[in-house]
């Protein structure tokens, strides 16, 4: 159950993460590197072309630079490049140069494109769009004519250099800005696809900038879970070690009894509660011999009156109950006896006997704890009893099966 448990967390978290990095992978993809041609006229800085998704998004301001920063590739040379992610396939642009801004329509690329380009021209305040894609990644957007698509939206403000104008039709008459297509020919103005280089135009040597995406959320969110379930998984295989039945090779084992607590004939502790009588003279004398003896082997619990100063003896440790309430006295027994360490037995001291009292002890303490109760007078209990008297500097010890003498020495009661 725990290595099935443990299965599916560690997949489970190694799921959403990859999720998580196919997520941030398909966002880096979308770059657009932006590249604008000036034909050497000087631009007020700062640069900043303006994409706006067509589908509503937000737009987003990509700034170039003409510092030699990558994606640029020499600077002062009055061709600006910047790049940016751009998730949507259709966007309007807009060139901003210092306090002159340029509206340079819409362009689109297709949704399978991967690294993709924005070839803006400038020059005469006429401006020129042409979308495409790295060389060697195949297909292609739309941007202004020729074989890359035409520009669609609004045209150009402005006359076109060498004072043409824009017709009704969207057709651009007089000279074209960069100059006739290759051979002559004053056609449909149209540009040298990226990835090839025409005779006097700059080499595109692109490297687009793969992390420079933001970090889809989704990815620390999956690792996240990936991770409590891990830590889920992990605390309950503590728990089942801890708390886990009993192996299937010691279920049936059963523990042997402990001896007699003094000699031979006085209960043992693996009889429960048994209850030991005494006057007031011998129990005050009997207390320190019998805590020794029960230390020598075991946690004590002493249970008694708040005037009770039990003595400090060795072995142990022996704790001491604040209150002598058997509510109390039960819980703090459960408490030490979930906790590692030797057997734990307990000592209770009574003036009065109480048959009341000493019923709700034997009720509420667990069930495998064993002990004496040590009292001044007999009480009326199914427990085994011991009746204990002086005979000079011996204990006598007597019970249902006979009689046992010790005397007290530091480590406890030693049989006569």
């Amino acid at each position: 159950m725990v290595a099935r448990q443990w299965s599916v967390g560690w997949v489970a978290g190694v799921l959403m993460a990859l999720l998580g990095s196919s997520a941030l992978a398909q966002d880096a993809a979308r770059g657009v590197v932006v590249r604008l041609d000036t034909g050497g006229e000087r631009l007020d800085a700062p640069v900043v072309a303006v994409l706006t998704p067509k589908d509503g998004g937000a737009a987003i301001e990509i700034a170039l630079n003409d510092g030699g920063t990558a994606p640029d590739v020499s600077a002062g040379d009055n061709s600006w490049s910047g790049s940016a992610s751009v998730a949507a396939d259709a966007v309007s642009v807009v060139l901003k140069a210092g306090a002159k801004s340029h509206d340079g329509g819409t362009v689109s690329w297709s949704a399978d494109d991967r690294f993709r380009e924005l070839s803006v021209s400038l020059a005469g305040g006429a401006i020129k769009i042409d979308a495409a894609v790295a060389a060697g990644e195949g297909g292609g957007g739309s941007g202004s004519g020729g074989p890359t698509g035409s520009v669609t939206g609004e045209p150009p403000l402005g006359d076109m250099a060498g004072g043409g104008s824009v017709g009704p039709t969207g057709s651009a008459t007089g000279e074209p800005p960069l100059g006739d297509v290759a051979g002559g020919g004053s056609g449909g103005t149209s540009s040298t696809p990226f990835g090839s280089t025409a005779p006097g135009a700059r080499p595109s040597a692109v490297s687009f900038p793969t992390g420079g995406a933001e970090p889809d959320p989704g990815l620390f969110i999956g690792l996240g879970v990936g991770l409590l379930l891990l830590v889920g998984v992990a605390w309950l295989w503590v728990r089942t070690r801890q708390h886990g039945k009993p192996h299937e090779t010691t279920s049936f084992l059963e523990p042997l009894p402990e001896p007699a607590v003094v000699g031979k004939h006085t209960p043992s502790l693996s009889d429960g509660l048994s209850l030991w009588v005494a006057d007031a003279d011998t129990t005050t004398e009997l207390l320190e011999p019998l805590l020794a003896t029960l230390a020598q082997n075991h946690r004590v619990l002493v249970v008694g009156p708040a005037a009770l100063r039990p003595p400090s003896v060795h072995g142990g440790p022996v704790y001491r109950a604040s209150k002598p309430r058997p509510n109390l006295a039960a819980d703090t027994a459960d408490a030490l006896l979930r906790e590692p360490g030797a057997p734990l037995a307990v000592l209770i001291v009574i003036e009065i006997g109480d048959v009341n009292t000493l019923r709700d002890f034997a009720d509420m303490l667990p069930d495998r704890l064993g002990g004496v109760v040590l009292s001044r007078q007999d009480v009326d209990v199914p427990w085994p009893k011991v009746t204990v008297t002086r005979d000079g500097e011996l204990f006598v010890f007597a019970s249902g099966g006979g009689k046992d003498c010790a005397r007290s020495t530091p480590r406890g009661l030693e049989v006569a």
